[in-house]
């Protein structure tokens, strides 16, 4: 190791800076620092090795320019150091004169060589498109698409006959409530999917069928009632005395 490792290590030390004290100021992983001070460039990332000698130097306090000076001066001449001599070229021999007069013969005819070889690959395109190509391209018949069945509505249906002159209220999955007045004799059909809230004014005067099937009496004629209806019936039946209906 010469001394630009040794003086930068011996700096630090007289400085009372350690490794990692370099570290944290310049981001730079103490592994990487050891090589500089080692002289071990091989472990250091080469495009970066100039800038992490003149950030070690920076945190150091010494001249970042006289620092990379000496470090090219280094590299410079370990490289004149270990370049290595010429080798002298050997006579050639009878045999290798031999081999170099049927590489010239191998070469003047290269071209020839060349057009021989793109006529091969020419030749070889030429049948795959005459023999392969028409059954790649040709059409396959298509089978025929099936008409899907139609989809049945889902949901449940819900008809409300008055018996005789009956007010309903009716509010169909959640929704804004809408009011009817059947006249004796009249029916009113009602699609629902998850459910139906019925308010009728004479429960026994209202007949309800649901999915074509009638379902029981509410309560008395003059009583009002309201209910919810799903696919599976009634629920939540609630009857009250109207005194204002004899």
């Amino acid at each position: 190791m010469s001394e630009f490792g040794d003086s930068l290590r011996k700096h630090r030390e007289l400085s009372g800076i350690s490794l990692d004290d370099i570290s944290r100021k310049t981001k730079i992983n103490s592994r990487f620092l050891k090589a500089i001070e080692n002289e071990r460039f091989d472990i250091l990332p080469d495009p970066y090795i100039r800038a992490f000698i003149k950030a070690y130097a920076s945190a150091l306090g010494i001249d970042v320019n006289e620092t990379i000076l000496k470090y090219e001066a280094l590299i410079s001449t370990g490289m004149e150091e270990f370049q290595e001599p010429q080798k002298e070229i050997a006579p050639a021999k009878s045999g290798s004169l031999q081999f170099d007069k049927h590489l010239a013969i191998l070469r003047d005819n290269a071209r020839y060589l060349a057009y021989a070889a793109g006529g091969i690959i020419l030749l070889a395109a030429l049948l795959f498109f005459i023999c392969y190509l028409p059954s790649l391209t040709e059409k396959k018949p298509q089978a025929a698409k099936e008409t899907p069945a139609p989809v049945k509505e889902k949901g449940f249906t819900v008809t409300a006959k008055a018996a005789s002159n009956i007010y309903l209220m009716i509010s169909i999955d959640s929704g804004d409530t809408l009011d009817y007045n059947l006249q004796a004799g009249e029916s009113k059909d009602f699609l629902g999917h998850n459910k139906i809230w019925l308010l009728t004014s004479s429960a026994g005067a209202t007949e309800l069928i649901l999915n074509d099937k009638t379902l029981e009496k509410i309560g008395p004629l003059s009583w009002t009632a309201h209910l919810i209806l799903d696919e599976k019936g009634m629920s939540d039946i609630k009857t009250y005395e109207n005194k204002n209906v004899r």
